[in-house]
């Protein structure tokens, strides 16, 4: 693949951008099925390369992260002051999440201080998988669990995501609540589907962590997470903290089951040509199981246009490798299509 000029200018701007969070541009130039590792630039053609200046002169400015676009621009993961653009605002909380950004709990909650625009701080803490804790962090929170966050007005400590999303929620008042905003806590299917999520956490988890005896138990509850969506959210037209709660977890399986599973339930855009381009029908399980979750896949188009879950997601690369050391393991199919993919995420590695 050959980059122009203007070409690594927009490579460079993309990789200062606050979204969506990927492991270099794999998400732009994947391969295969479309999980995969970018080509190789063939760079030859540039003459002279670019410098950093030049770069920098010809990047637009508010692609550029200085301090300003941090606290106040559009979410980025590298931020650690967000004001959203209000001037002289102190910031009510301080979220304490994982460094690398693998925490889905920890994602949960920042998402939704973003959403709010709730302004906070961020302090990066190690994830027990990958680092020790500081001290100062286990006398704040002894377990060690992540998250976890301080309230500036009275230096309460939240010590799990539940305190923390409530706490937001309750922060961002009645004008969030009333009329369809994001605290659906007015909405009595809220509960319900708050359950629903952790059915579908633990059927994911053991479906992952198993063998295929646990696969029926996922499909039927995937099966409901499907018939739950309204379309395009949750809740209909109406965008709520109930769609945040289910997004990292949504995420991390659509990624995992197509790495160690073949169980392919996000559709790409070269699984939609092959089932275009072909006149054999298609069953929706494995490779093509995207079929079966029209409502599902919409709900992640609806989703990818909001900054604050574009700055909070990861790619299938980086979930497939980060899982692991998290869950003690994850068993993978020897299957024809498992393989494809982990060919392609891989990039035939």
């Amino acid at each position: 693949m050959r980059l122009s000029r203007q070409g690594v200018c927009l490579a460079a701007a993309v990789l200062t951008t606050s979204a969506p969070r990927t492991a270099g541009l794999r998400s732009m130039f994947g391969g295969g099925v479309g999980f995969g590792k970018p080509a190789a630039f063939d760079l030859s053609g540039l003459d002279p390369v670019p410098t950093w200046d030049a770069l920098r002169t010809e990047t637009p400015a508010h692609l550029v992260l200085d301090d300003v676009t941090l606290r106040d621009g559009p979410p980025t993961a590298r931020a650690l002051l967000r004001t959203h653009g209000v001037a002289d605002a102190v910031p009510r909380i301080t979220l304490y999440r994982d460094h690398a950004a693998w925490c889905p709990y920890c994602q949960k909650c920042w998402a939704l201080l973003e959403e709010f625009k709730i302004p906070f701080r961020v302090e990066k803490i190690n994830m027990a998988c990958y680092g020790d804790k500081p001290p100062t962090f286990l006398r704040l929170q002894p377990s060690g669990t992540l998250p976890a966050a301080v309230l500036a007005d009275d230096e309460r400590v939240l010590r799990s995501s539940d305190a923390i999303i409530v706490t937001a929620l309750d922060m961002a008042g009645g004008a969030a609540t009333k009329g369809g905003g994001i605290d659906s806590r007015d909405d009595p299917r809220t509960r319900e589907l708050l359950d629903l999520e952790r059915r579908h956490f633990s059927a994911w988890l053991r479906w992952l962590t198993g063998g295929d005896g646990a696969k029926s138990s996922f499909v039927a509850t995937l099966a409901a997470v499907e018939d739950a969506i309204e379309g395009p959210y949750f809740l209909g037209k109406r965008f709520s903290f109930v769609d945040l709660m289910f997004a990292p977890f949504l995420e991390r399986m659509a990624a995992s089951l197509a790495y160690y599973k073949g169980y392919c339930v996000r559709s790409t855009p070269a699984l939609l040509d092959e089932v275009k381009s072909s006149a054999a029908p298609k069953t929706a399980d494995n490779w093509y199981a995207f079929l079966a979750y029209p409502k599902l896949n919409a709900w992640f188009d609806a989703m990818e246009t909001r900054p604050a879950y574009r700055a909070t997601k990861a790619d299938y690369y980086t979930h497939a490798k980060d899982l692991p050391p998290q869950l003690g393991g994850c068993v993978a199919a020897r299957t024809p299509a498992a393989e494809a993919v982990r060919r392609d995420v891989d990039g035939g590695a």
